[in-house]
């Protein structure tokens, strides 16, 4: 079904208008005569294109809202004429392509939400969402596509922060300034894509820009100039990527960051970050068994450290700014706290750190102003050792023993001291045995040896939590 020209002449006092059908096209002019048409709702329709003038003659329309409609492509100037336009709203639809001015003309917009809210209901909104593209099936977004959206003073809206949500959908790449329009955004999300490429400049004309969100894409690299013209940038995400490696010319423009997530990539070493001003940096679950000498130390501001789940064999960084470190799951044999004086809390669970060593660690820890100490577990360091020792003093007793046995001249020649000897050896030998083969039974089913929480006292003494 096609909207023809001029088909609703005569309803000129109409104020508010529904239309749920399976609608194809929309005519240029279809609407004429609807001067006083405030609301427009438009469910079911499947449009190949929204084009220019299609909504010619709404010059009073105030809320438009798509429900359940799909659209090929949002065409340049497709809303041109609808100057009073406050509110344009897309739920669960389906959008292909947003060209270049694709917004054009909406002088008084005050929110766009285009949100499939099945999807997307599990995403965290840190406020209400200004422009809302969330899981709306977009491949490509144009350069240009949202110039010319009235630019946002914040004066008319207290509390409310500029935000673009286009998590969920399948979009590859960001093109160069790919969001020119766009200029008051604080935050941008763009999770949940495909995303492999930031070309130069994708962000260079979001001076504001505070929070941009990339996590969960399949980025592996990101060129020198990625993200310049970033200079407010506070919180970037760039977790769950394919990242190999990173270097401070990656982050350079990132002059005022605080806050860099890049958990579970796969990089294997940190050669630099440079001086940035970083307070929390997430490193968790890479593949990281090296990090150069002095790329933490010039952090000179960080406080919170995460490097749970990687390969790391040593940690013997200055940070005496850092409060709070993650380094569980690694394979850390020792642990000098001496190196952090501020540090509050630690996780270093599930690394290979001697039991003989834990308690001058703990202590070492109280000394340093460590409040509190999650829980920790150690391993036997020397059980190897000592259990081929009982192995090859075994070995020799059974060799006598098989030998004094061999013929009964030899076994006779033994004197009643030797045969309560080698009998002494057999019966400690076989308890050390059995200790051995427990041991190994409950270690195999419990794991490593694991202590419950422990709180350091003013003594310097620990004592067990109990819950």
């Amino acid at each position: 079904m096609s909207l023809k020209s001029r088909t609703f002449l005569g309803l000129s006092k109409l104020s508010n208008l529904q239309l749920s059908s399976n609608l194809k096209n929309i005519d240029t002019q279809a609407f004429n005569g609807l001067s006083y048409l405030e609301v427009l709702q438009v469910q079911s329709a499947s449009l190949a294109d929204l084009n220019q003038y299609s909504f010619t003659g709404l010059a009073n329309l105030k809320k438009l809202h798509f429900i359940e409609t799909t659209f090929g492509s949002i065409n340049p100037n497709a809303f041109d004429g609808l100057t009073n336009l406050n509110s344009l709203r897309f739920d669960n639809c389906t959008i292909g392509t947003l060209k270049k001015g694709a917004f054009a003309g909406l002088s008084s917009i005050r929110y766009i939400n285009v949100h499939n809210h099945q999807s997307c209901s599990d995403v965290t909104f840190y406020h209400r969402y200004l422009y809302n593209f969330c899981n709306m099936g977009l491949k490509v977004i144009e350069s240009g596509a949202f110039s010319q959206i009235r630019t946002v003073d914040a004066k008319n809206f207290p509390g409310m922060m500029a935000e673009l949500n286009l998590n969920d959908n399948q979009l590859s790449v960001i093109v160069t300034n790919n969001f020119i329009g766009m200029e008051h955004l604080k935050r941008l999300a763009l999770a949940y894509n495909n995303i492999t490429t930031l070309q130069p400049e994708a962000f260079g004309t979001l001076n504001n820009l505070e929070v941009l969100n990339l996590t969960h894409n399949t980025i592996s690299e990101l060129n020198t100039e990625s993200f310049k013209g970033l200079p407010h940038l506070l919180y970037l995400d760039l977790g769950n990527n394919r990242l190999s490696s990173l270097n401070i010319q990656m982050l350079a423009p990132l002059r005022v960051v605080r806050n860099l997530d890049i958990s579970g990539n796969a990089l294997t070493e940190l050669i630099s970050l440079g001086t940035l001003p970083i307070k929390t940096l997430n490193l968790s679950r890479n593949k990281l068994t090296m990090i150069r000498d002095g790329t933490l130390e010039s952090l000179t501001q960080l406080q919170v450290l995460n490097l749970s789940h990687n390969a790391l064999t040593t940690f013997h960084y200055s940070i005496p700014t850092l409060n709070s470190l993650y380094i569980n799951s690694n394979n850390l044999r020792s642990f000098n706290s001496e190196l952090l004086p501020k540090l509050e809390t630690v996780d270093f669970t599930d690394n290979q750190i001697a039991c003989n060593d834990l308690p001058n660690i703990l202590e070492s820890l109280k000394n340093h102003s460590a409040s509190y100490v999650t829980e920790v577990n150690c391993v036997y360091d020397n059980f190897d050792k000592d259990s081929t020792q009982m192995e090859n003093r075994m070995s020799i007793l059974l060799q006598d023993v098989k030998r004094a046995l061999a013929t009964p001249s030899n076994f006779a020649q033994l004197n009643t001291f030797q045969i309560l000897l080698i009998t002494v050896f057999l019966v400690i030998c076989a308890t050390q045995l059995a200790l051995v083969i427990k041991y190994c039974f409950i270690k195999k089913r419990r794991g490593p040896k694991r202590l419950p929480p422990i709180e350091l006292l003013d003594s310097g003494r620990t004592r067990l939590i109990t819950v």
